[in-house]
């Protein structure tokens, strides 16, 4: 008797969402923000965003601390643009969005 392998059923194509639909989802459904810590695909379904290295947090927490941080980006792309300069102290700038936003509010809840 010869084994039969099976594919595992691919998921509909509606299961697949922008990331940040799915982050609204999870904000506006279940007042939680996602803060993501490594690079995902730009869509995705949620069991695989949730399986990815992330911080789930209050809403009212991670939406700051996510602010935060996208202003350094932004300031740190405009000094490359005008500079030239690549480096950014990324240690230093997590340290701030921890020690801005992440910790305080996380002692308040």
């Amino acid at each position: 008797r010869q084994a039969v392998l099976r594919r595992p059923a691919a998921k509909p194509l509606e299961d697949f969402r922008s990331v940040e639909k799915l982050k609204d989802g999870l904000r506006k459904q279940h007042g939680v923000g996602l803060i993501l810590l490594e690079d995902v695909p730009d869509r995705m379904t949620l069991e695989e965003l949730l399986q990815k290295d992330h911080i789930m947090l209050p809403a009212e927490i991670a939406g700051p601390a996510c602010k935060t941080a996208a202003a350094i980006r932004s300031l740190h792309a405009r000094r490359r643009l005008f500079t030239g300069i690549h480096s950014l102290d990324s240690c230093a700038a997590g340290n701030a969005v921890w020690e801005r936003h992440l910790l305080p509010r996380s002692q308040e809840v």
